[in-house]
This record gives structure tokens, sequence and C-alpha cells, in this order.
């Protein structure tokens, strides 16, 4: 059995004018979309690619869906994007999952990219499922 391993392209760590050009080469194959860039934490894998092309039309939340089928996580693990703010170094947001991403565009993208760091985290609970699944004790 042959297994293929790909290459990850890390955009996130070339310079602003490389990611540009990247930008305006989507741009231009894929007028109708915005190229949006995610930055998946140490946690995170199985993600094997940090450039998702997404409707203008889209919403956040549609792109958290779009994420999450790429990632092999559990059900009980929810996916967090804070949006990197260009104007200020460590300073992220979580922004509303019925905002446009024409509108993300417009007011956050660095002249290149928008760009959202990823986060998993444990909100639901780990022993919830197996709490449903135990049978109830006896009382004496």
């Amino acid at each position: 059995m042959n297994t293929i391993e790909r290459k990850i392209i890390s955009y996130s760590d070339k310079p602003i004018d490389e990611q540009k050009k990247r930008s305006e080469e989507i741009r231009t194959q894929f007028p109708d979309c915005i190229p949006i860039l995610i930055i998946p934490s140490a946690a995170i894998t199985g993600l094997v690619c940090e450039v998702f092309i997404i409707k203008k039309t889209a919403r956040i939340a549609d792109l958290l869906i779009q994420v999450r089928r790429k990632l092999k996580i559990s059900e009980m693990e929810g996916i967090f994007l804070f949006l990197k703010q260009p104007e200020q170094k460590n300073g992220s947001i979580i922004l509303h999952p019925d905002l446009l991403m024409s509108e993300v565009d417009k007011k956050y993208s660095n002249g290149a990219f928008a760009q959202f760091n990823l986060e998993k985290e444990n909100v639901f609970g780990n022993n919830l499922l197996k709490k449903v699944n135990e049978k109830p004790r006896e009382i004496k």
C-alpha cells in the first residue's frame, strides 16, 4: 500500500508580499470567493491545508462547518476560530457566526488574507456519553 505524504505550505510564515501575491492569484482565479488563512494550534492534527477558499456570501458558521469537516476530532470537542487583527500583534477576537465573509474580508484582511487561529476545546465534557450509556445502579 502506497502512502503519499502531503507537504503543507505554510503561508503564515511567509512575508506579506508573498501572501499578497498568492491571495491575488486566488482572487483572480475565483472572483466570487475569498481566501482565508487558518493557523491550527499544536493540539490540532489532521488539517492538511492552511488556505481555505470560501464564497463571499458565506458566513463564519459556514467556515466553521467547512473546517470541522476537514478535521478528525471527537464530536465532544468544539472548535473556535479567533480572528487575528492586523493592527494588533497579540489581539484576536471571536466573530459572530452570522457575519458575512465579505464583511470580514473588508474589515479584517491584512491586504492578503483574513487570518484565523484555530483552537480545539473539550467544551461538552468528557464523561457525558459514558454517563448517558451507564446502567442505573440498584438502590439497596
